[in-house]
């Protein structure tokens, strides 16, 4: 799939919605495909901030940082 072009929509529907957290969770995996990492986490880290009970956003981030960082990076 084009992953940039959905990242980019996903962008479009963050402006009018910010804080919608499975858009988020949608743009940082569309972000994390598309070679944007650096963005997956920033959108990851939002959704935490606004569902921090919430699992998914954790996981997909620990499982981010352990592909770009290593495994120490994604444990706390």
């Amino acid at each position: 799939g084009d992953f940039a072009a959905a990242l980019a929509e996903y962008e479009k529907a963050l402006v009018a919605w910010p804080d919608d957290f499975r858009t988020l969770l949608q743009a940082a995996a569309s972000a994390r495909r598309a070679g944007r990492a650096d963005r997956a986490l920033v959108l990851l880290d939002r959704a935490i901030e606004l569902r921090p009970e919430h699992y998914i956003p954790r996981y997909n981030r620990a499982c981010l940082m352990a592909i770009t960082d290593g495994l120490d990076a994604a444990l706390p």
